[in-house]
């Protein structure tokens, strides 16, 4: 029950979509275990538990406009969603009762947006690892993969433009020809056939699944962008709202490429750091933000650290209060370019 629980934490990062068919599972679960824990020292927590789970499942149908019974209808069509794919394949690896169904839905065949973590040869083609996130992609030879003909230019012509485990394409296949699943040890190879490989579409899937009008993106509505000011409008950069000490050199400094500099240096614009806290060296923010390839905000910034030698609680408090608008004034993030998508960690210090 506790890893059952624990789990369950990750799917706050998920969109809605994905977030009510995993909490479908989880309930599942949860439930399955009545018999087990009834009569032990458990059993309170476990009703706790089950309660708020089901409190949790109803307000995130509430939110797609569902009953609170109501389940998404995914059984028409093509995945559209790498993410809801990969949940469950995850359902499948824990509950081997799961495996003949969810092999049977991939033959449906895929049609979205995706991330590349490789790209490697076979002897009619190639084989394209799937991600659904920037980056490499767990286990090297387990996952997703879809096979692309040697005799496909076009495809070909697309995935030369990439560069793993950073790139993004459009795929589509009709279904798999590979499906190994076992879960002792884990292990987990699933590769599609007749994959076609075209430049991506911005998140925007062509064939929504039943029931989604549009999975890969969030149906809450968008979390808005305050006033640019002029300067930066003009330079791209503007003066800070709570400038810091010229010359301030801060004790942590976050390792970024250009894209992500560009990027924290617009959100220290935005960042009304309370005034005790301007020249504090010691200050640190550090915020999970889950981004579209639009690089537009799907979720609330998730504060993940927050430290400094100097605040009090009070102060820092407010700080990653202000942070956090911040994050929400300034998305989305064109600097980003063909790095955005995915869940990425924000550092925000007085020195950006």
């Amino acid at each position: 029950m506790l890893a059952e629980v624990a789990a369950a934490n990750a799917y706050t990062d998920l969109p809605p979509p994905q977030r009510l068919a995993a909490f479908d599972a989880y309930l599942a679960r949860l439930q399955a275990l009545s018999p087990e824990v009834a009569g032990t020292s458990v059993a309170a927590i476990h009703e706790r538990v089950l309660r708020e789970g089901r409190e949790e499942r109803a307000s995130i149908a509430a939110q797609l406009g569902l009953d609170s019974g109501a389940a998404l209808d995914r059984s028409e069509g093509a995945y559209t969603d790498f993410e809801w794919m990969g949940q469950r394949g995850v359902m499948a690896l824990t509950n081997p009762l799961q495996r003949d169904d969810f092999r049977a839905s991939l033959d449906r065949g895929i049609d979205f947006d995706v991330g590349v973590s490789g790209i490697e040869p076979v002897p009619t083609g190639w084989l394209v690892h799937l991600s659904g996130r920037l980056g490499s992609s767990g286990t090297p030879g387990q996952g997703f993969f879809c096979k692309v003909a040697a005799s496909d230019a076009a495809s070909l012509t697309v995935l030369r433009g990439i560069t793993p485990p950073y790139g993004i394409v459009h795929m589509t296949a009709p279904g798999i020809g590979a499906f190994t699943m076992q879960d002792r040890p884990a292990n987990i190879r699933i590769v599609f056939e007749g994959c076609r490989i075209t430049p991506p579409t911005g998140g925007v899937n062509r064939r929504p699944n039943v029931a989604l009008s549009d999975p890969n993106r969030s149906t809450r509505a968008p979390l808005q962008a305050g006033p640019v000011p002029r300067e930066a409008a003009a330079t791209g950069v503007g003066l800070p709202v709570a400038p810091s000490p010229a010359g301030l050199r801060c004790m942590t400094s976050p390792l970024r490429n250009d894209p992500q500099r560009a990027m924290a240096r617009r959100l220290r614009q935005a960042w009304a750091i309370p005034e005790p806290l301007r020249a504090d060296p010691s200050l640190i923010l550090t915020f999970a933000v889950t981004l579209d390839f639009d690089a537009e905000l799907q979720a609330a910034p998730r504060l993940l650290r927050s430290q400094s030698e100097r605040a009090t609680p009070d102060q820092l408090n407010a700080a990653a209060e202000a942070a956090d608008r911040a994050i929400r004034q300034t998305a989305p993030f064109p600097e980003l370019g063909q790095f955005a998508g995915g869940t990425m960690q924000i550092d925000m210090t007085p020195c950006d």
